[in-house]
């Protein structure tokens, strides 16, 4: 799942960007960069030494204009000296959603120093700046911050309207920048330098010499990504012989991010610093024991955990480090916990209602308290989470989750995931130690405090800012971001959804490789989502353009530790994962080989000696899936076949029974095996199956090696090894050798294969190969012989769960008139599938004209006719799944290039072929399916 986001229950520093009571501003609109100022020389400047620069006295004297429109230095000063108490209204508003939140807020100010209450989901949230450091206290929880989110509130308050102070220090420098129009008023420009170097641009109405905005070089709280910082500033009071303002509205880049009215303020002399002192951090008791360790399952790329809620119900959430808030899924719990909602009601939940920021857009949800969260044996009291409907996770999961569990829990510890062995461990947050061999990578905050983001490079070329995310199944980025690293017209064939439930049609894209800090993560693949900053931001999988999403597929290389407090990831990896790693890129390079058809020797050569390598180290993961590989080159070796045009090669009865024509007659071969065998057979008779299950003589080596790498599979833990060995094994079948028996054969193992991982490439490709070769057996000649081994192929449907809602059953392909067994595709609703498998049912003897049933392509309406025609889309569904996880597989777009051939359809074909010539450039491929 995509995060889940909502800012004030994770930061303060959008309220701490200017004078205390004003800090309660959100970034704007930039009317006018600094670094534009700094380089502006349109104004003449008049020289005054001072120090070791040079003071400009015109900047100089503005600066005194501006400090008497406050009420002059002394009173200025004074006021900002003296503590007060205020309260007033935060409007936040989303810059990835758009989404608006409006809190009451309670402020205690001493100079810098800042408290600031509102109430989230249920709870009074304190989040305070001491001068140093940032905390924040929601319950009887207390979080201090890292020091990075501390130093981004400095920065804030450095450059806020105390900077204004400044003009009177004569080592402070000062500068005239460009004039500006801020809310239609002329402006003078003043930039005052901070002690960091850097400028704030003080944007002053040339009549009252009243600051209408400032802006300087920051940090977008939400994305954690540096941008232009702009405040403006309205209904400016008197108070303590000074004028301030009492409206403020903050611009984060180009989008407004907040609107701060303050209502009242007073000055409060017995106000001490020990008000912002951080009260003493409680970590759960169960944690002085040593940490807490439970089993995960790993579904369809995410982290099922279980957790027992109140006492004793124990419910599956998925682990999120994506998500600030923990989150139930309304319907899901009416029914397990029907009191939880009533309490609620009574307590008045709906008043406590907010907006919530998804990757894809918004949710809307209310508060409720949890009792207790238990987490193994480890006991959370008084857990604030929010209410909403998450039935998109009915499309998602096949086991749909009672919810989220978010950074408001995960951060007050040391998190571990070991996707190898399954498990997450919850430690100390302050003993995190770096293991031997680990490596660090430094991460930055994002989604206020609460998300962990990181800085990398794709390919050497394009840097961007990733949100390290355990929700999200896919990695993802935005189109505009990669646009010249990704084949070009990007294809597009898959629909994927976020917590909103709205689709966004996207595409995929295989880079060679992503650098972060020191790791190199070789040829990851990220879903690719339109978007740019001139088109309206779609909703989906991720709505925010510039920030990027790396999810499980990549992080599952490792076991992966997020140190909050320390603002890092610590990853190892065992030697089994990096051999296994190691392993794939070069079975990679070794593909390309035995596509292009050479070295086909050297290819097996070196896989025996991979296989032996990975053997003599006792790594069976490693070793069988090189077995697996090692089986396709000794068949490519011996005789066999994958060329395009062998691969779609029309099966006809003749190839179905393994039958050859001797003096114009159709003579079966009941052993495949020996292939001089001659027996006529009067083709006007039907006869039985062909029971014989001999191998072809090419096919002998490849299944011994198919034999040995599936009991190394079964050692493992990791059902996606098992699965890929037997989806080679049925694509090997089905490819070389079509026979009625062999067809079954593979039918049974591929089946199995998308029963153990739903969501591997490669046991997608093989199915939809597999199942699109069912199409053409369907299509063949239906002499007798050919009805009986087609019924025989019927007879028991191919199932499996195909992963991200596609449910699939051979019935489904038109194979049998059973009930439809469909639970949606992956750019179908549900409920849209149902209707059109339904229909076509009931409705087969109408007219072939007639639709029958629809299904859904983004907002297209396909028309479907018949079940055979529902069965073709959705093959058509698992081809294109295939190709989403991995746009480099050769063999699901090879099958996608043959359907769209067949239906001729030749300006999608077009955009396979770039698809296939930007990821296989030694490849002809112009010459793939003539």
């Amino acid at each position: 799942m995509a995060c889940a986001t909502i800012l004030p229950g994770s930061a303060i520093a959008p309220w701490l960007s200017d004078k205390p009571l004003l800090g309660l501003g959100v970034e704007a609109k930039s009317s006018d960069t600094s670094k534009k100022d700094k380089k502006d020389k349109s104004v003449k400047q008049s020289p005054v030494k001072v120090g070791h620069f040079t003071q400009n006295a015109e900047a100089r004297a503005l600066g005194e204009k501006i400090l008497e429109a406050f009420g002059g230095f002394d009173q200025y000063k004074a006021f900002n000296d003296r503590p007060c108490r205020a309260s007033g209204q935060v409007i936040q508003t989303s810059g990835l959603s758009g989404v608006n939140n409006t809190f009451d807020c309670d402020l205690i100010i001493k100079r810098e120093k800042e408290k600031i209450t509102i109430t989230l989901l249920g709870q009074p949230l304190t989040t305070v700046y001491d001068g140093k450091d940032c905390w924040t206290q929601q319950g009887n929880s207390v979080l201090p911050a890292d020091g990075i989110t501390a130093k981004r509130i400095e920065e804030d308050i450095q450059h806020g309207l105390l900077l204004v102070e400044a003009v009177r220090n004569p080592e402070t420098r000062l500068e005239i920048g460009k004039s500006v129009e801020i809310e239609g008023k002329a402006c003078d420009t003043l930039l005052i330098y901070a002690p960091d170097g850097i400028p704030t641009s003080f944007y002053a109405d040339k009549a009252s010499h009243l600051v209408l905005g400032s802006s300087y070089p920051g940090v977008d709280l939400e994305q954690g990504m540096r941008v232009d910082k702009t405040y403006h500033y309205f209904d400016y009071r008197d108070i303590e012989g000074t004028r301030q303002p009492f409206k403020v509205v903050e611009y984060s880049g180009n989008k407004k991010v907040s609107e701060t009215v303050i209502n009242k303020v007073a000055v409060d002399d017995s106000i001490t610093d020990a008000m912002f002192t951080m009260p003493k951090e409680k970590l759960p008791v169960r944690l002085s024991a040593g940490a807490v360790t439970i089993p995960f399952e790993y579904v369809s790329n995410e982290i099922m955990i279980k957790a027992k809620v109140n006492g004793n119900v124990e419910l599956k959430f998925i682990l999120d480090t994506g998500a600030t808030q923990s989150i139930l899924d309304r319907t899901k719990i009416k029914d397990v916990l029907p009191q939880l909602l009533v309490d609620a009601t009574a307590n008045g939940a709906d008043k406590n209602a907010i907006s919530m920021t998804t990757g894809s857009g918004s949710i809307q949800a209310t508060a409720v308290n949890l009792k207790t969260l238990s987490l193994g044996d480890m006991v959370l009291n008084d857990v604030p989470v929010a209410v909403t409907d998450l039935s998109s996770f009915d499309q998602l999961q096949k086991d749909r989750p009672a919810g989220l569990i978010g950074a408001n829990i995960l951060k007050r510890f040391l998190v571990t995931v070991d996707y190898e062995n399954q498990r997450v461990t919850f430690d100390d947050p302050n003993k995190s130690e770096i293991p031997e061999g680990a490596t660090v990578v430094k991460t930055k905050p994002s989604l206020g405090m609460s998300g962990l983001a990181v800085e990398g490079t794709f390919d050497g070329k394009q840097n961007i800012s990733f949100l390290i995310d355990t929700g999200a199944a896919f990695n993802n980025i935005s189109e505009t971001k990669v646009k010249n690293l990704v084949p070009n017209p990007l294809y597009k064939v898959g629909m994927l959804k976020g917590l909103d439930g709205k689709s966004v049609e996207t595409g995929s894209a295989r880079f060679d490789h992503l650098d972060i800090g020191k790791l190199r993560l070789d040829h990851p693949v990220f879903s690719v989502a339109p978007g740019g900053a001139s088109e309206r931001t779609p909703a989906g999988i991720i709505s925010a353009t510039d920030l990027a999403i790396i999810g499980n597929p990549l992080l599952s290389r490792y076991k992966v530790t997020f140190d909050y407090r320390n603002q890092r990831l610590i990853l190892t990896q065992s030697a089994a994962q990096k051999a296994l790693t190691d392993y794939q890129a070069k079975i990679s390079a070794l593909r390309l080989e035995l596509v292009k058809g050479k070295n086909v020797n050297q290819v097996v050569n070196e896989l025996k000696t991979m296989v032996e390598s990975a053997h003599s180290h006792d790594m069976p993961a490693a070793e069988a899936i090189l077995r697996s590989e090692l089986a396709l080159a000794l068949c490519q070796k011996n005789g066999g076949d994958f060329s395009p045009a062998y691969l779609f090669r029309p099966i006809n009865a003749q190839t179905l029974l393994g039958e050859k024509r001797v003096d114009g007659d159709l003579k079966p071969n009941p052993n495949p095996k020996q292939k001089g065998d001659k027996l006529a057979r009067d083709t006007d008779k039907p006869v039985p199956p062909v029971n014989d299950t001999s191998s072809p003589a090419m096919l002998e080596d490849s299944e011994g090696q198919l034999l040995q790498a599936y009991g190394l599979a079964e050692r493992c833990r990791d059902k996606t090894v098992q699965a890929r060995v037997l989806g080679t094994w049925g694509y090997l079948y089905a490819s070389q050798n079509p026979t009625l028996d062999y067809l079954n054969s593979a039918k049974q193992k591929i089946g199995k294969a998308v029963s153990l991982a739903p969501t591997d490439a490669d046991v997608l490709a093989s199915s939809g190969y597999f199942l699109s070769r069912l199409e053409s057996v369907k299509a063949a000649p239906r002499k007798n012989i050919a009805s009986a081994a087609i019924n025989s192929i019927k007879a028991e449907p191919l199932k499996g769960d195909y992963g991200d809602g596609i449910k699939y059953s051979a019935s489904a392909a038109g194979l049998s008139s059973k009930k439809l067994q469909l639970k949606s595709a992956s750019d179908a609703t549900r409920a849209d599938a149902k209707e059109a498998g339904q229909h076509a049912k009931d409705s087969r003897k109408e007219a072939p004209h007639e639709p029958i049933g629809v299904v859904r392509k983004g907002k297209t309406v396909i028309p479907i006719r018949s079940l055979d025609e529902l069965g073709r889309w959705l093959v058509d569904q698992i081809v294109d799944q295939a190709i989403m996880i991995d746009p480099a597989n050769w063999l699901a777009l090879l099958t996608k290039l043959d359907r769209v051939k067949a239906q001729g359809n030749n300006e999608e074909a077009k955009i396979i072929q770039a698809q296939l010539k930007h990821y296989y450039p030694g490849v002809n491929i112009s010459t793939l399916l003539k």
